[in-house]
């Protein structure tokens, strides 16, 4: 079979013009097909036309392989900057440099905000303020055992009026907030938590009287009924038995109110009874006048301005 495909070589890449130009071309082909049959001549034809396509594949896929491999090495060259990179580098380089700075920038800001809010912190929160606090604590722990053994009243609390928030144009917004609390049992309330940084108007009536009257008592809340009883009143003794209040104001020497403190009873109390109501004044007045040095000292209200 070797001599078809010897003889069959010149004929089969002449082309089909070739063949119709060159009649003798023709006569080799038939020749061929009579000598070594049809089947072997096809068969020859076949393998040659084939043989072609794949020495022709061969070749496209090299010269793929070589262009990609020639795109690879300029962009490897193009990153190592062993090359001009080009306007889109470039381009590409200025973005990073201006990232970069503002991204510097940033961190210097924070770096001089984070410095100013630390010394803001120690300037509010020191050892000394720490320590004053602490002691501040334990005169009103003292002081509010002294008027529950006394007066045997459910609890006994000190409120404190303080700055809030400013609006944009320094308007400044007084909140009140709870700096203590203790009950017959020895334990601090929920009310300890719940009564920080309350707005005045929540309980404007009970303000309002203190400044007025200086006090502000409740002989029985729900005289009334529990439905008409004062809703302020309710507000402040919600989620305890609370059913009587003496709060008496705590004033500084300019007679402004800083805060106020408050004797809470789960019973009725008669406060029209003069000695009963005598009772509960001059115990609260006596507490009233260990804590007042406290209340009114600027740094220890100053805490509170700044924490709320």
């Amino acid at each position: 079979m070797h001599k078809a495909f010897a003889q069959l070589l010149p004929i089969t890449f002449v082309g089909t013009s070739a063949l119709t130009e060159d009649p003798s071309q023709v006569s080799n082909l038939a020749k061929l097909m009579n000598e070594y049959g049809t089947e072997i001549v096809i068969i020859a034809v076949f393998l040659l036309v084939f043989g072609g396509f794949c020495v022709a594949f061969i070749k496209i896929l090299s010269k793929l392989i070589n262009t990609i491999s020639a795109q690879n090495d300029r962009i490897i060259n193009t990153l190592l900057g062993k090359d001009d990179p080009g306007e889109e580098k470039k381009e590409s380089v200025k973005i990073i440099n201006k990232n970069k700075l503002k991204s510097n920038k940033k961190d210097e800001e924070e770096s001089i905000f984070s410095d100013k809010e630390e010394k803001s912190e120690e300037k509010i929160f020191n050892p000394n303020m720490f320590s004053k606090n602490m002691y501040s604590e334990k005169i009103f722990k003292e002081v509010s055992r002294s008027v529950i053994s006394e007066l045997r009243c459910d609890r006994v609390a000190i409120y404190v009026f303080h700055n809030g928030n400013k609006s944009p144009y320094g308007y400044s917004f007084v909140k009140m907030s709870c700096v203590h609390d203790q009950t017959l049992r020895g334990t601090t309330t929920n009310r300890t938590l719940i009564h920080q940084g309350v707005p005045l108007h929540v309980f404007s009536n009970i303000i309002d009287c203190l400044i007025r009257n200086d006090e502000y008592i409740v002989g029985n809340i729900y005289s009334h009924g529990i439905i008409s009883a004062d809703e302020q009143v309710r507000s402040f003794i919600d989620g305890s038995h609370t059913k009587a209040l003496f709060a008496l104001a705590i004033k500084d020497t300019t007679n402004e109110i800083a805060g106020f403190i408050v004797a809470e009873f789960n019973d009725e109390q008669d406060f029209s009874n003069t000695n009963n109501y005598n009772k509960v004044l001059t115990a609260l007045k006596h507490m009233r006048t260990s804590i007042v040095p406290i209340i009114v000292d600027e740094n220890f209200r100053s805490r509170y301005e700044g924490s709320h």
